[in-house]
């Protein structure tokens, strides 16, 4: 019995070990993007969709950072976001949030908008003005069973993992309700590091309009 557990664990180490290898060359391959993503879109399953917050209300200055609300212009936007969202038929196993007022509400509007239940959000404080590194951190503690997730926070943490996580495809801006679409080529959430996806997308409020 403890022979075949060693055997169950050797195979499984080599299967992330192999997947994280072919991942590599399909990247280093010289194909133009479309046809990049389309070939690694059929390997690999994961999706990662980064989301920053709507655009937040300063009006009220005895408010927190942490409790600063979205303004109209956010709530306006935010519906329009879940729409090209839903139109693209992503539908997520995991919405993960900052726990400032500003993401979240912008969670639980897009949330509501693509019949994710509200519950199921996990409004994480760790998220709140993370950085690349401390985002990917939660990212790679995603349960294994989901393969597409939506992340709601600030940048300048979001706008840098999107382009440290899709390296061949850096975006010079990234706005408020701004949605950074990406392939990973990955198996397990755990492997998720710098350079393992492409972007597949970028969506902006302007972009929508």
């Amino acid at each position: 019995a403890e022979a075949r557990v060693r055997w169950a664990v050797f195979f499984m180490n080599r299967k992330k070990v192999m997947a994280s290898r072919f991942g590599r060359l399909l990247l280093s391959v010289k194909l133009p993007n479309r046809q990049r993503r389309g070939v690694i879109c059929a390997r690999f399953m994961k999706q990662l969709l980064l989301i920053r917050h709507g655009k937040s209300s300063w009006d009220i200055s005895e408010l927190s950072d942490h409790e600063r609300p979205l303004n109209e212009r956010g709530k306006r936007d935010a519906p329009r976001m879940a729409a090209a969202l839903k139109s693209r038929e992503i539908e997520p196993g995991h919405i993960a949030s900052s726990s400032a007022v500003r993401a979240a509400t912008t969670a639980r509007i897009l949330a509501e908008r693509i019949s994710y239940p509200e519950a199921k959000i996990i409004y994480d404080r760790s998220l709140y003005l993370a950085s690349a590194r401390e985002i990917l951190t939660v990212v790679q503690q995603f349960d294994e069973s989901v393969e597409t997730a939506f992340l709601f926070g600030h940048n300048p943490g979001m706008h840098a993992l999107v382009n440290r996580l899709a390296l061949s495809d850096p975006v010079d801006e990234f706005p408020t309700l701004a949605v950074g679409w990406l392939n990973l080529n990955i198996e397990f959430w755990g492997e998720a590091e710098f350079g393992c996806g492409t972007l597949t997308e970028l969506l902006t409020p302007r972009t929508l309009d």
